[in-house]
């Protein structure tokens, strides 16, 4: 494998970030910060990341378990909060998972969990 480049343009309102072998994604400030509302701002990003881990996580467990999972739906939502300085942070993150499972025959002495 060779050796892998990242790399993170800026300009006033918009960033690119670009990772070899990877589609780019192009991100700005938020539309509030005179960014483009057509691109993901950090923070869709980060409340992403965090809803994209926790479904892995998750459809890692229910495969050891060997439940199958056929179909994972996430509507996170990610509160901010500004401070009188005008930066901010996040004050909470909510994930909202829906998840289907198919139904497995119950055989007689046995755990999924096991």
């Amino acid at each position: 494998m060779g050796k892998e480049q990242q790399i993170t343009e800026h300009t006033a309102a918009t960033t690119r970030f670009v990772r070899q072998d990877k589609p780019i994604i192009y991100g700005s400030s938020d539309p509030s910060f005179r960014g483009d509302p057509t691109r993901y701002n950090p923070e869709e990003l980060l409340v992403a990341s965090i809803s994209a881990c926790h479904m892995l996580w998750y459809l890692h467990l229910c495969a050891s378990a060997k439940i199958v999972v056929t179909d994972y739906v996430d509507h996170p939502v990610g509160v901010m909060e500004e401070t009188n300085n005008g930066s901010g942070r996040f004050s909470e993150v909510t994930l909202k998972p829906r998840v289907a499972i198919a139904l497995q025959r119950k055989h007689r002495n046995s755990n999924p969990f096991t």
